[in-house]
C-alpha cells in the first residue's frame, strides 16, 4: 500500500490508508491554521508516533460480549487510535484527544483533565469530553452524517454554556494547553471555589453516566450542572450591573 505524507505547518505524518489520509489531512487543514503554533505542541509530538489501526479483533470481541458495535477509541498509553470502518468519521474527535494529550512521568493530561498515570479516571474528564465534542461539531459539522459524534451530548451542552460564560478564547487556551487550573480560576470569577469544585465533580459524574447510558443519572447530573451554570450566569450579569452603577 502506498504511503502518503501530510505536511501542514511543519506537522508531518505518514498515512497508509487512503480514507485515513483524507480525514487526517482534513483535520490538520481545518484546525491547525486557526490555532497559534504554541497550541500545537502536543499534536506535533504525538503525531510522530501515532498509530491508527482498523481493529477487527475489537469489533468481534464487542459483538460476542454484547457490548454493542465497536466504534473508535484513542489509547493514550499506546498513542494508538483503533477504529471501525463504519465509524471512521468519528476520528476527528479522537484527533482532538491526540492534539491535547501529554503524558508525563507520573501524570497524564488530556485537554481539561488531569490524573496520575495509574488512575483510570482523570479529574476534569467531564469538562474535557464535553468540550472535545463541542469542538468536533464546530469544525466538522459537515462530516456528521446526521448522527451524533458521541455519547457526551449533555456534557457538551454544559461546555457550550461555559464557553459563552468565560469566553471561547479562554476555554480554548486552557483546553489546548492542558490547563485545568486556570480553567477553574476563570469559573471562580462567578462563583466560590466550592461551587467550582462541586461542578467539576458533577461533570465527571455526568460523563461517567453518559458512558454507561445511565439515563436516570444523566438527567439528574445534567440538571444539577445547569443550576450551577445559571448561578454563574447570574453573577456575571450582577457584575456587569455593579460595574455600570459604579461608573
Amino acid at each position: 500500500m502506498e504511503k502518503k505524507k501530510i505536511n501542514i505547518k511543519d506537522i508531518n505524518y505518514i498515512v497508509l490508508d487512503t480514507e485515513l489520509f483524507y480525514h487526517i489531512r482534513k483535520f490538520l487543514e481545518r484546525v491547525t491554521p486557526t490555532l497559534p503554533s504554541s497550541y500545537l505542541q502536543n499534536l506535533q509530538i504525538n503525531l510522530e508516533t501515532l498509530k491508527v489501526k482498523n481493529a477487527l479483533t475489537y469489533h468481534f470481541l464487542h459483538n460476542i460480549s454484547n457490548k454493542g458495535k465497536y466504534e473508535i477509541n484513542y489509547d493514550i498509553n499506546k498513542n494508538k487510535i483503533k477504529y471501525n470502518n463504519d465509524f471512521i468519521y468519528l476520528i476527528y474527535q479522537e484527533l482532538f484527544h491526540v492534539a491535547t494529550t501529554r503524558v508525563g512521568k507520573n501524570v497524564t493530561y488530556q485537554g481539561l483533565s488531569i490524573g496520575l498515570n495509574k488512575d483510570k479516571k482523570r479529574r476534569g474528564r467531564g469538562f474535557d469530553a464535553g468540550y472535545t465534542l463541542y469542538l468536533t461539531e464546530l469544525y466538522f459539522c459537515d462530516e456528521n452524517k446526521g448522527e451524533f459524534y458521541g455519547k457526551h451530548e449533555k456534557t457538551k451542552d454544559i461546555m457550550k454554556k461555559i464557553d459563552n460564560l468565560i469566553g471561547h478564547d479562554q476555554v480554548l487556551y486552557c483546553y489546548m494547553n492542558n490547563d485545568l487550573v486556570h480553567f477553574q480560576r476563570y469559573l471562580s470569577n462567578y462563583g466560590t471555589d466550592y461551587d467550582v469544585e462541586y461542578l467539576t465533580n458533577i461533570m465527571d459524574s455526568l460523563k461517567d453516566a453518559e458512558d454507561k447510558n445511565d439515563f436516570i443519572k444523566i438527567g439528574s447530573m445534567h440538571q444539577q450542572a445547569l443550576q450551577y451554570i445559571k448561578k454563574f450566569e447570574e453573577e456575571k450579569d450582577n457584575k456587569k450591573i455593579r460595574l455600570i452603577m459604579n461608573k
